[in-house]
């Protein structure tokens, strides 16, 4: 969930996306660091970038948002990314087709069963 929240704004990403990362990653078994993560190109980029103004302290948002989805999905030691869990948390919102983002995934109306 922490992941999702950390997205709430992002583009829920296709498969196509998730397979570029991936492959950006060095692979599904690949021993990722924070340092590798942070410096990949990934689907939400444009739309988490901060938009400082020319007046205010820059604020690297997107570097912070790495970030934080690092600790978040890293492996017990924080050592390395846990591509199993990152890839497979962006699997499953990619397979909701209710929303098009994190937040209507995560905010979604609840369906009820008919009796």
């Amino acid at each position: 969930m922490f992941t999702y929240t950390i997205l709430l704004k992002s583009q829920i990403p296709s498969e196509m996306q998730i397979l570029k990362v991936v492959k950006s990653l060095g692979g599904s078994d690949a021993k990722v660091t924070m340092e590798d993560f942070v410096k990949t190109p990934f689907w939400f980029d444009e739309s988490e970038k901060s938009q400082d103004r020319t007046y205010s302290h820059p604020f690297p948002r997107l570097h912070q948002i790495k970030e934080l989805l690092f600790k978040t999905n890293a492996t017990s030691d924080n050592q390395y990314l846990d591509m199993e869990q990152f890839i497979g948390f962006l699997k499953t919102a990619t397979a909701r087709k209710e929303a098009s983002d994190f937040n209507g995934l995560l905010f979604a109306p609840v369906k009820t069963l008919q009796q």
